[in-house]
């Protein structure tokens, strides 16, 4: 078929064409409004310098680079941390009073924690409400605040503290332009075969 014949076809089905392609961007828009509410907490976590460094050299350049390779080296020791299931089962149970019914299953899916940079962490996580952000961001303070204070009761050559920032709530929701977007091309494509199976269809019993 030529490109002006299926013009004709969707012509000749217009009803057909129009109503599918308005049913599903129609369902769309439901889908959009139907999605339950989804929050996400944030956490940032900044390396300071708590004490003197033992990193000298005469040199600015190098010091300053020895310095960033310490700070890179400490965000991946928090890192790790973050991630280990006994810090995180410490986390839920210190959280646990605010986190009604989720599990600790769930809790772990959705605690993540991630080296943005030298000396910066994020940490995210599901919440339902500012107490539950609340109640979690403090206990990772606490777990995180007692590790570092550890290490440095062995006697470690640790001068890091940990600055936090937060928490932040955010909206996990899908955004309206990626319904609208799927409705919109989604429904086209839905209603191009749609008439086309039916001329098909209707050409096949003519025969």
């Amino acid at each position: 078929m030529e490109l002006k014949e299926y013009f004709a076809v969707i012509r000749l089905r217009s009803k057909l064409f129009w109503g599918v392609w308005l049913a599903v961007s129609f369902l769309a828009l439901v889908a959009f409004f139907s999605q339950s509410e989804k929050l996400e907490g944030i956490l940032s976590i900044n390396l300071s310098r708590s004490g003197s460094e033992n990193i000298q050299h005469g040199n600015d350049e190098y010091d300053q680079y020895y310095r960033l390779e310490a700070d890179d080296r400490f965000s991946n020791v928090l890192e790790k941390w973050l991630d280990d299931p006994n810090i995180i089962n410490l986390i839920y149970a210190d959280s646990k009073s605010a986190l009604r019914k989720q599990s600790l299953g769930d809790f772990s899916r959705n605690f993540r924690a991630e080296k943005l940079a030298p000396g910066y962490l994020q940490i995210s996580f599901a919440v339902n409400s500012d107490l539950q952000a609340k109640k979690i961001s403090q206990a990772v303070q606490k777990h995180i605040n007692q590790k570092i204070s550890s290490l440095k009761g062995d006697g470690s050559d640790i001068w890091f503290e940990a600055v936090f920032s937060g928490p932040t709530i955010s909206s996990r929701r899908f955004p309206l332009a990626m319904f609208l977007f799927g409705g919109f091309f989604g429904g086209l494509l839905l209603a191009l075969f749609s008439v086309l199976t039916a001329h098909y269809w209707n050409e096949a019993d003519k025969e």
